[in-house]
């Protein structure tokens, strides 16, 4: 039953492994033209209003909304500098261990990216604090603390840091599409390195999760359990 339900959970979090290609375009983002301040200003899908800060800001332009969404990352960043090192240390798996442990070396570099950024926008760096990722920062830490089948715990966890890794591809998205709109064009440079980084990262985890539910299905296979289908079959 335990192996069912690591099964479940990695079934849950595979990403289709084809058309993987990211750029800074996969965000839609509408804009318009403010005619009384001469500048583009941004109008977001309602589908997507929930991915900005929790505070209710007011955007008076283009460069308002994209230092808030610097913010935004900024924390989230940080926030995971402090839960990827505990996730691999929970980590039953070498390869997710390993796995976590070089996102770590990875979100370290995207810290210091953004605050490249925030010089060039002439601001001190600040953290703006992300709801989103909070909560789901609060959920892996569950699955950190959680005893029992390490199959299951790993599941877990896999699903915990591809959901993050989600939330940041399409905020990074997000923000390097409204860096190239102001013309920023060393935080479009900064913002498609990290985004590209994320995706790499959510593709090893996809193949890690892949290989997990294969090992459990061939255990359940020699153990006896005809009716499973081999990988490949």
């Amino acid at each position: 039953m335990r192996a069912t339900t690591a099964k479940a959970i990695l079934s849950a979090s595979l990403d289709q492994l084809n058309g993987r290609s990211v750029s800074c375009n996969f965000y839609v983002t509408y804009f318009y033209q403010d005619k009384r301040l001469g500048e583009t200003r941004i109008r977001e899908p309602e589908s997507h209003r929930s991915m900005a800060s929790s505070n209710e800001a007011q955007f008076n332009s283009s460069k308002d909304f994209f230092k808030n969404q610097i913010e935004n990352l900024y924390d989230v960043e940080n926030r995971l500098t402090n839960t990827l090192p505990k996730m691999a240390d929970a980590a039953g798996s070498g390869a997710l261990r390993q796995a976590f442990q070089n996102h770590l070396y990875e979100t370290k570099g995207h810290v210091s990216r953004l605050e490249v950024i925030f010089r060039e926008m002439k601001v001190d760096p600040r953290r703006e604090t992300c709801q989103a990722v909070k909560g789901l920062i609060a959920q892996a830490e569950k699955a950190i603390g959680r005893t029992g089948n390490s199959a299951v715990k790993d599941a877990e966890l896999v699903a915990a840091a591809q959901q993050v890794e989600r939330y940041e591809m399409t905020a990074y998205g997000k923000a390097c599409m409204i860096a190239r709109q102001l013309g920023l064009e060393m935080a479009v440079r900064l913002l498609q390195q990290t985004l590209n980084e994320e995706d790499a990262g959510n593709y090893e985890l996809t193949l890690i999760a892949r290989r997990m539910i294969n090992i459990q299905v061939i255990v359940k296979w020699a153990s006896g359990e005809r009716h499973v289908c081999l990988p490949g079959h």
